[in-house]
């Protein structure tokens, strides 16, 4: 034999001796991979259900809301009292809006009804104490209701007089005023 047909041999043999021991590791590792077994249990949760939460906000205790001061003279004082209550998911902002119509009357009644006071059960977080009811109408008024319990009552009183100086316009004028109490989950809210 000569050197190159040595060569050969050696090459033909290092060949089936590597395909062999692939072709062995092969399968090996398959056979061991579908004989592996270990055990197993499983349990199931149906029927499950995630419900949104409510707010409510209740105005004297569900009665409805209205007041009517009447006759009401140059110098003479008013006073308005709600009751606000809230239950479900806790909130924490109650905003407080007012509109006002004079109706045909020449006259703006609500600037001459100068509001003296307005408190709350907790904090007023802005809007104050407007100049007059028209001022309330101008800027909404914030009320914390974080410190008020599910189904605890809050008392927001506003306070005031009819304006001294108002003259002679004024007799028989009317303004109906209309409120609207919103009760927000979050402070973020208010302003967005």
């Amino acid at each position: 034999m000569t050197d190159e047909d040595n060569s050969k041999t050696i090459e033909l043999n290092r060949r089936r001796v590597l395909g062999g021991i692939i072709t062995v590791g092969g399968a090996a590792a398959a056979a061991g991979a579908g004989t592996t077994a270990f055990f197993s249990d499983s349990e199931s949760s149906e029927d499950n259900t995630v419900t949104a939460g409510t707010l409510d906000l209740t105005v004297n205790d569900g009665d409805s809301f209205s007041y009517s001061v009447g006759d009401i003279a140059p110098g003479d004082p008013f006073e308005v009292t709600v009751n606000l209550s809230k239950s479900g998911i806790d909130a924490d902002r109650i905003v407080v809006g007012t509109s006002t119509d004079q109706g045909e009357a020449e006259v703006n009644l609500a600037d001459r009804l100068v509001v003296d006071a307005v408190s709350w059960s907790g904090t007023i977080e802005s809007g104050g104490t407007p100049d007059s009811v028209q001022s309330m109408a101008d800027t909404d008024i914030v009320l914390d209701a974080s410190t008020i319990n599910n189904g605890s009552t809050g008392e927001l009183t506003v306070s005031g007089t009819f304006d001294q100086n108002a003259g002679n316009d004024y007799q028989g004028a009317s303004v109906d005023i209309d409120h609207t109490f919103t009760l927000y989950q979050d402070s973020t809210q208010v302003n967005g």
